[in-house]
């Protein structure tokens, strides 16, 4: 989730493969201990993409995205990723 400077939130997800089958609760774990504040990252650093979807004011904004959860579903990637590559950055 993004929320910037007016404190209006954007969400958004990225579904990234997962094809060593890595347990969701280490993933969860190593992704909480890479956040800032225990919450926060910047995408660009994770090679995620940014949600700013409203016009960016360097004013008041910021580059910190807000990490809700990480949970295990059935769909396909939508994102050229996989959950191992985020890993190994983060």
């Amino acid at each position: 989730m993004y929320r910037d400077g007016a404190n209006y939130k954007q969400y958004s997800e990225v579904i990234l493969s997962n094809k060593n089958e890595i347990p969701i609760e280490e993933i969860r774990k190593k992704i909480s201990l890479s956040l800032n504040d225990g919450e926060y990252f910047i995408p660009e650093d994770w090679n995620l993409p940014k949600l700013h979807l409203f016009e960016f004011d360097v004013e008041i904004d910021h580059e910190f995205h807000e990490f809700l959860d990480v949970k295990e579903i059935n769909l396909m990637p939508d994102y050229d990723k996989d959950i191992n590559d985020l890993t190994k950055i983060i």
